[in-house]
């Protein structure tokens, strides 16, 4: 029998399958001296950015922030649809 996740357990699984597409990405940038894939790294600004902003945003558009090239590559010119995560 599967268990039941509760939501901050989904939504911290969520965020980390996002993150793992993200740290795909083979473009880096390079932060203090630390390369860092430049998905991963947009992805945490723009979370960080929303916590600021709307700190009371709802799951949902905290994960669609966290996700945006990691479902949707083709916005920002990759060129191919990602596969569903």
């Amino acid at each position: 029998m599967s268990r039941v996740l509760d939501p901050s357990e989904r939504f911290r699984g969520a965020v980390a399958r996002f993150d793992r597409a993200n740290a795909e990405d083979p473009n880096v940038e390079t932060v203090d001296g630390v390369s860092h894939p430049k998905e991963l790294l947009y992805a945490q600004r723009m979370s960080d950015a929303l916590a600021r902003f709307a700190p009371d945003a709802s799951e949902v558009v905290r994960l669609a922030v966290r996700c945006l090239d990691a479902v949707e590559p083709v916005a920002h010119g990759h060129g191919a649809v990602a596969a569903p995560l």
